[in-house]
């Protein structure tokens, strides 16, 4: 961050703006969805004291400088992150840009260096600015994958921007810049400990692109979909590949045998009789050393005869252990191969500079690592080591050499992606006969993910009429060349991708409900989690009593029963979730998750806020991907869901006529109605204008001290019609009716069951 230097346009000191110092107040986590984005956000309160309504057009003109400097390469570190072209002009120009945005925006460029790190590259920069009623007071509102950093981030974005203006303009204490760049370093260091490897962010991306939820485990492991459907997986391993690669020899004599164009094996005992056999066909080969291997031993068939020289030339010893592959010269290709079918192809190519006749080979190096692709995560920056050295040694070049116009000189001997080479996507310009080729080769291995090492001179070509033949058979490939490679003209390969890897389980995300309102809503989550329990599922409730997993309370923290839904939503135990949530909670918390399969809106408490009621209810429906429950008698709700498809409005009413009753039925859409049969009340749920369940409430119209109330019977509608919004048919629901054990009793403050609170379960 760049310190800020007093200039002879500085403005005078502004005696009104010594008197406050910039505080931060208070800070709050929105999980899941909520008013303001589709996931978790942080809404931090400042107070910006004597700096509120300060623009940057009033600081003097170096502010925009140095906040440029100070900020843009962090924020940089994100594809398609940088500041937007309105605050650039907006920031040079008068009056300038408010203070408060000028700190939002380094909080944004901080968070997206932290998300690069956590390789989320995929995230969204973005932020709000809300008005506070007291005066001064701001608050500022942007996404963060880990919120227990947000303080922190906040501290050091507004930290940074004031150290940027004059000293008059705050009383906060002098800042030290460099301490600042330390802590921020420690941050980035801490975050990034949990870092994905390349190919595992790609298919995370993916996964939530699809709405698949996704956990980062770390390295290549990612943790994909809900509860008991959640499934661990390793991004570079096979499925079902095991032992391919036990013996490559034999599995390239299979291959041969079944006429596939295989190199040629050697075993020599000594490498120079290697370069002597080969000398006079001068032919490409592969050579395989034992032991860590260096840049320069990596095996590559390109510049073939070079390898065998420089090679034979380091020893004389008999190697038993290395062993030579006699094949073909031409350029290193990989084909993938998924579940039988040609997938993908990418040309490796080690990383390469061409001269222009001015720069030095240094110059032109640190040229090519300037590449914003060259991140060392999507790919990777070529360090001018002894490796490098001694192969432009090879090749007659030193570092301070001009190099010619237009030659090419290679930096590495491999086209290996960890030495800085890289995937050029050719999976469009593979000839049919060399797909055939890699297809072939699944069949004969019996194998459902696997890439092959090819090399020809020309991939449009036919292996038959053409040079070519298999190097190498990965039975754990590399993912990363296919998932980010250079100059592609295609996407969506890290889809098709993760559907191999999730092959035989399609679902992977456990249904929810939320009922959310004032009144009623535990009552009818108890009903629900009855119903669901009584169709064998494992089914885990949260209410304002408690969590519950199957009827069993579970001892959370009160420091986490905020985020109970949050929680039990990645238990392995759970089959399905339901919800009793506060509309204004969700708007001042969030909703804890993202989507839910179904939703209900209950009564409001007449005396609480409307507005927050109603924003909550917007925010409920937009996250709900089925059907919504609402009563017919409840305006407030009708209203909310007027622009929702009939179908998916499920109408909760004890009457069976009425103008709202009718006119949705007439609209297609389902309803669970009431009516009286042979002196017994009956719940009557219909679709598409029929009855299709019918079940008596237990009324008979006489007096009986078990009569239910008529908030039981409500409860069983909106549960019923929950339970058929997440997909239990006709007859799923009958037996569930039938099986339903007791309603989970609730729970006192203390945390102990009070058992008068238990009531039976559905008749």
């Amino acid at each position: 961050m760049a310190q800020w230097q007093e200039d002879e346009e500085t403005v005078e000191p502004d005696t009104h703006r010594q008197s406050e110092p910039v505080k931060l107040l208070t800070r709050t986590v929105l999980r899941g969805r909520n008013p303001y984005h589709t996931s978790t956000v942080v809404r931090q309160t400042f107070d910006f004291g004597s700096l509120h309504a300060l623009r940057s057009g009033e600081i003097g003109s170096g502010f925009a400088e140095q906040f440029i400097e100070s900020f843009r390469t962090l924020r940089r570190a994100l594809p398609n992150g940088d500041f937007s072209r309105d605050f650039f002009q907006r920031l040079s120009e008068p009056p300038g840009v408010a203070i408060e945005e000028a700190v939002l925006e380094a909080i944004m460029a901080l968070e997206a260096t932290l998300a690069f790190e956590r390789g989320r590259l995929d995230a969204e920069i973005f932020g709000m600015i809300e008005p506070v009623d007291i005066a001064r007071q701001t608050a500022l509102i942007w996404p963060s994958n880990s919120p227990n950093t947000s303080r922190q981030v906040a501290e050091i974005g507004l930290a940074g921007v004031i150290a940027l203006l004059p000293a008059h303009y705050s009383k906060m204490p002098s800042l030290d810049v460099s301490a600042l760049e330390d802590q921020f370093a420690k941050l980035r260091r801490r975050v990034r400990r949990r870092r994905p490897t390349a190919g595992a962010a790609a298919l995370a991306a993916a996964a939530l692109g699809q709405g698949i939820a996704c956990q980062v485990l770390g390295g290549d492991r990612l943790r994909l979909g809900q509860g008991a459907l959640q499934r661990t997986i390793a991004v570079s391993t096979s499925i079902n590949a095991v032992g391919l690669t036990d013996d490559s020899n034999d599995v390239m004599q299979r291959l041969a045998d079944v006429g596939l164009p295989v190199p040629q094996q050697y075993r020599p005992a000594l490498e120079r009789q290697v370069a002597d056999s080969l000398e006079p066909a001068r032919a490409g080969v592969l050579v395989n050393l034992p032991g860590p291997a260096r840049h320069d031993q990596r095996p590559s068939p390109i510049d073939a005869s070079a390898r065998i020289i420089s090679v034979a030339d380091q020893t004389e010893t008999p190697r038993e252990d290395r062993s030579v592959d006699g094949g073909f010269g031409g350029q290193d290709f990989s084909l993938l191969v998924i579940d039988g079918s040609y997938t993908a192809a990418v040309r490796r190519m080690p990383p390469i500079i061409e001269g222009d006749g001015e720069g030095t080979t240094k110059d032109l190096i640190r040229q090519l690592n300037r590449d914003p692709f060259r991140d060392d995560f999507r790919m990777m920056q070529v360090p001018i080591d002894d490796d490098l050295i001694n192969h432009l040694g090879k090749q007659g070049v030193r570092l301070d050499d001009v190099l010619p116009a237009g030659r090419v000189v290679s930096l590495r001997s491999s086209p290996s992606i960890s030495a800085g080479g890289a995937a050029i996507d050719v999976t469009d310009e593979v000839h049919h006969d060399n797909r055939m080729l890699a297809e072939r080769v699944g069949k004969v291995l019996d194998q459902d993910f696997i890439s092959i090492d090819f090399v020809t001179t020309d991939i449009s070509r036919s292996y038959k009429v053409g040079v070519g033949t298999i190097m190498k058979i990965n039975a754990e490939p590399e993912l990363h060349g296919y998932l980010w490679p250079r100059h592609s003209k295609r996407d969506g390969l890290a889809p098709t991708v993760l559907a191999h890897l999730l092959k035989g389980r399609a679902e992977v995300q456990i249904p929810a409900s939320l009922i959310a309102g004032d009144r009623g809503t535990g009552r009818i989550a108890r009903e629900l989690d009855g119903l669901l329990r009584g169709n064998r599922r494992s089914v885990g409730l949260v209410t304002r009593h408690g969590a519950f997993i199957n009827g069993e309370a579970l001892d959370i923290p009160d420091s986490r029963r905020r985020r109970s839904l949050g929680l039990l939503i990645h238990d392995p135990r759970i089959e399905a979730l339901v919800g009793a949530v506060s509309l204004r909670q969700i708007v001042k918390r969030g909703m804890q998750l993202e989507t839910c399969q179904s939703s209900a809106i209950t009564s409001r408490n007449v005396d609480g806020d409307v507005d927050l009621f109603r924003k909550g209810m917007d925010v409920l429906i937009r996250a709900t991907l089925g059907h919504i429950v609402v009563s017919a008698d409840d305006v407030l709700a009708l209203d909310a869901v007027r622009m929702v498809e009939a179908s998916r409005v499920i109408l909760v009413t004890p009457r069976r006529q009425g103008n709202t009753l009718e006119r949705h039925l007439a609209e297609g859409g389902p309803a669970i109605v009431t009516r009286w049969r042979e002196d017994q009340e009956q719940i009557v749920l219909i679709e598409a204008g029929e009855p299709i369940l019918t079940l008596p409430t237990g009324d008979t119209g006489r007096p009986s001290p078990r009569r239910p109330q008529k908030r039981s019977i409500e409860a069983r509608m909106f549960a019923l019609a929950l339970a058929h919004g997440l997909g239990l048919q006709v007859s799923e629901l009958e037996q569930a009716i039938g099986q339903a054990p007791a309603l989970v009793p609730t729970i006192k403050r203390e945390g102990r069951p009070n058992p008068a609170a238990a009531v039976s379960g559905l008749p």
